[in-house]
């Protein structure tokens, strides 16, 4: 059953049981899809990470593509499903590659400028102005340049996986990697 379809039976449920608060049954579909989506890729991630005693390394992973993501933006999956998929294989994987200090620094000297020449990119509804862009796009590169001192092979990694998803396809849109 997909993600959508189990939202929106929550929603209709939730609905007949709420009469203080009149929210939509598309509005709440809507919120009850993100939750359920985030909550099956950390969810999956964060088992993964305490099965593989890499649980510190899989939330290090999270959060450094989910705050990159916020500042630069980037393509989605066409489905839930995929992005799901997508998502949770990189932060099940990620954790477990160790690069060398000069690995991690080519891989980070890559994102700083896939930041750089695509940021911020694809923000389907826009969330900041375009007045914005610069600053946003100054701050990703800021955080990605963080790694040259900190020389994390996960965080560079992660940064890599979610600068890939700025790079416009051949299509005029998006990429379809997350």
């Amino acid at each position: 059953m997909r993600i959508e379809n189990i939202a929106l039976k929550l929603a209709v449920k939730i609905d007949k049981y709420n009469e203080k608060y009149p929210v939509s049954i598309k509005q709440m579909q809507a919120v009850l899809t993100w939750y359920i989506h985030n909550f099956i890729i950390l969810g999956s991630a964060v088992l993964a990470g305490i099965i593989t005693d890499k649980l510190f390394q899989t939330l290090l992973t999270a959060g450094s593509i989910a705050l990159l993501r916020a500042l630069s933006g980037g393509a989605h999956a066409k489905t839930l499903e995929r992005c799901i998929l997508i998502t949770m294989g990189a932060l099940i994987v990620i954790p477990h590659f160790e690069l060398s200090k000069l690995m991690t620094s080519i891989v980070t000297g890559i994102s700083l400028l896939l930041v750089l020449w695509f940021a911020p990119s694809n923000s389907e509804p826009p969330k900041f102005s375009n007045k914005l862009h610069p600053f946003l796009k100054m701050l990703a590169a800021v955080l990605v340049s963080l790694n040259f001192f900190l020389n994390s092979s996960i965080i560079g990694l992660a940064f890599l996986i979610q600068s890939c998803s700025l790079i416009p396809s051949r299509k005029g849109g998006a990429t379809e990697c997350r």
